[in-house]
C-alpha cells in the first residue's frame, strides 16, 4: 500500500511509515472505544451511520462537508466535537495530512499530549514542508519533557515557515517558544 502512494521513499522510510501507521491505527481505535460517536451520527445531510459509528458511503463532498465541521469546531474551541469528525476522516483517508493533523490537534487542546505527539509526527512524515505541524510536534514534546526533540521540532517549523508565502504567526509562535527554553 505504501509503495503505491508513496513511490519515492526508500525502503528504510517506507518500514517507518508503515510502522507509523500500524501505531496510528491502534491508537486511532484506543480513541474510537472511548469515544461516543453521538453527534455524528447522523450528518448534516442525513445520513445515519453503520454500527461501527462511521458512514458507510459518502461522496466527495460528503467528506468535504464533515471536514468543514470539524474544522468549524476546532475554531469554536470545541476539539471533542471535532474529534468525532476527524475519527471518521482518518478511518476513511489514513494518508491524509491534514486530517491527521486535525486529528492531532483534537488530542492536544484534549490534553492527550503524548497521541498527539504520535499523529503530528505522522503527519509531518507525510507532509514535511508543514510548519504548523512542526510547530505542534514541539510544543507536545515540551510538554512531555523531550526538550531536545522540541528543540529541533520548533527549529523546523522556523525553517518550514521562513519562505514567502507561510504564515509568519507559526514563525513568530515557534521563535517565542524555541526563545524560552534556550
Amino acid at each position: 500500500m505504501i509503495e503505491d502512494v508513496l513511490p519515492h521513499l526508500s525502503s528504510v522510510q517506507k518500514a517507518s511509515l508503515e510502522a507509523a501507521l500500524a501505531q496510528a491505527d491502534v491508537a486511532l481505535q484506543e480513541v474510537l472505544s472511548d469515544l461516543p460517536l453521538a453527534s455524528f451520527g447522523e450528518d448534516a445531510d442525513g445520513l445515519a451511520d453503520d454500527e461501527a459509528g462511521v458512514t458507510a458511503t459518502r461522496t466527495p463532498a460528503q467528506w468535504d462537508a464533515l471536514n468543514a465541521q470539524a474544522v468549524e469546531a476546532l475554531r469554536q474551541a470545541q476539539p471533542d466535537q471535532a474529534l468525532e469528525g476527524y475519527v471518521q476522516l482518518v478511518e476513511h483517508h489514513p494518508l491524509s495530512a491534514q486530517h491527521l493533523f486535525g486529528f492531532a490537534l483534537c488530542l492536544q487542546q484534549m490534553g492527550q499530549l503524548e497521541q498527539a505527539a504520535g499523529y503530528f509526527s505522522l503527519s509531518y512524515a507525510l507532509e514535511p514542508s508543514h510548519g504548523a505541524c512542526a510547530f505542534r510536534l514541539g510544543e507536545c514534546l515540551l510538554a512531555l519533557g523531550h526538550v531536545p526533540e522540541a528543540q529541533d521540532a520548533l527549529r523546523a517549523a522556523i525553517e518550514l515557515d521562513a519562505v514567502s508565502d507561510a504564515d509568519p504567526v507559526v514563525r513568530e509562535l515557534a521563535q517565542h517558544l524555541l526563545d524560552q527554553i534556550l
